[in-house]
């Protein structure tokens, strides 16, 4: 995808995929299903572990889910739910949804008419997280080895993967539409493409620690096509699964060595572009694309707005499928957005320059902590949301995703500072005018 002042453009292939299911979809009366509608406004991610009520028959609220009560611009949460923390087995799938269980039906023990939250569910199955029981039939299966970091791992379009993923999707179905809780659920995700967590992540360095992913992945047997195959059956077996939730899937760039565009050789979305383009198409009324690292320090600009990419190597950023985004939210489709990271984050130490955002010093001063968010109003936590959300407003998201630090307004997850009552407002007037402006 060459860097254009125009916005971007499906290809004949994929505007042809995206009629036909329109066309199904229209004519068709089960593919018309009623749906729960996604409560606009702001998510904050909540961690599975966690207790929202301390009482499984009263609601009562813990110091912090008090905290996620009182910021009234978050209308909902996303639980993250790992396929290897859920399913223990060594031999067969033996699963525990007691964590998952009991946070939907917290949720709906706290449920007031004033203050109901909606929920969002993550089903992850990484690749460097897999039940023992799963670990234990990759001698079967296809592997590539991505490195150290990363190790050997079963490649995406396994057949013999899938058919394990797929049973833990139809599994989690099965159990979560038993929950008293589940009727606040509004949305799930499956990530068809989660090397290390469930966001979209595709390993293509030429040299992971003397490792060319490129080439392995190649050797493995990586084509565009075995890699849709594989993303339309986790897609579509997740819509079969939840026919009356909301899907969203993350998506980030590969490599145009991997996945090369017939039209642009320097294009590192092609494979995004397919992807989305089929969901879309299949599912044009419940299917939600996302990006998941919105970050503050950038400029519109650096994110496409306004159709003009502005750089020459706009191709190979990966801030290039925001462009897909944009071009989806424009056609009236449904879109969201995540932060990169807490706005509460506070100093890194191991990279001595950044923090927050991953804005620099001079940008957001780290240290000292601002904890008077009155001497200096460039370096509060309310202007690092505020200039994440100037961004994302201009994409009309349905959904803004933020961290749970953010969410409850308190110190984040890394070397975070102090939040006293000031900044806390602060911050719930952002996510406050967020909601309201994405309930419009």
């Amino acid at each position: 995808m060459k860097a254009r002042s125009s916005t971007f453009q499906l290809t004949w292939r994929q505007l042809a995929i995206t009629f036909a299911w329109i066309i199904v979809y229209l004519v068709t009366p089960q593919c018309r299903a009623q749906h729960a509608a996604y409560t606009p406004g702001v998510y904050g991610t909540w961690p599975l572990a966690t207790q929202i009520s301390s009482s499984e028959t009263s609601c009562t609220l813990t110091t912090q889910s008090t905290l996620l009560y009182e910021n009234s611009g978050v209308v909902g949460i996303l639980l993250v739910a790992p396929w290897a923390s859920i399913d223990t087995g060594t031999s067969a799938p033996s699963y525990n949804w007691t964590a998952l269980n009991d946070r939907l039906n917290e949720i709906q023990l706290c449920a007031t008419p004033q203050r109901p939250l909606s929920i969002a569910i993550s089903l992850q199955t990484a690749l460097t997280s897999l039940p023992p029981w799963v670990q234990t039939q990759e001698s079967s299966m296809t592997t590539v080895n991505l490195g150290t970091t990363i190790g050997t791992v079963p490649v995406f379009w396994d057949t013999t993967f899938n058919n394990d993923r797929v049973a833990f999707i139809q599994a989690a179905a099965t159990d979560l539409a038993a929950q008293p809780g589940f009727s606040n659920v509004v949305a799930v995700q499956a990530q068809p493409f989660g090397a290390t967590s469930d966001d979209w992540n595709v390993p293509h360095s030429t040299n992971s620690g003397g490792v060319n992913q490129v080439t392995n992945w190649q050797q493995a047997g990586y084509t565009t096509t075995n890699m849709l195959s594989a993303a339309e059956r986790i897609i579509a077996a997740t819509g079969t699964a939840f026919p009356t939730l909301n899907l969203k899937l993350p998506i980030q760039v590969t490599s145009s060595s991997l996945d090369p565009d017939p039209n642009d050789s320097n294009d590192v979305t092609y494979l995004a572009q397919e992807v989305v383009a089929y969901a879309y198409s299949k599912y044009p009324n419940r299917f939600y694309a996302q990006l998941n690292f919105l970050n503050s320090t950038k400029s519109p600009n650096d994110y496409c707005v306004g159709g003009s990419c502005g750089t020459p190597d706009w191709d190979q950023s990966p801030e290039a499928v925001f462009d897909i985004l944009g071009y989806y939210q424009s056609l009236g489709y449904g879109v969201g957005i995540q932060d990169v990271d807490a706005a509460v984050n506070g100093f890194v130490s191991d990279s001595g320059t950044y923090c927050r955002q991953y804005g620099t010093d001079t940008q957001y001063t780290c240290t000292p902590c601002d904890t008077t968010y009155s001497s200096n109003p460039n370096v509060s936590y309310a202007t690092v949301a505020q200039d994440a959300w100037n961004i994302a407003a201009t994409y009309t998201p349905t959904y803004w995703e933020i961290w749970n630090g953010d969410a409850v307004t308190t110190t984040g997850n890394q070397n975070s500072c102090s939040i006293d009552s000031s900044g806390q407002a602060g911050m719930r007037s952002v996510y406050s005018s967020a909601m309201q402006a994405m309930q419009q």
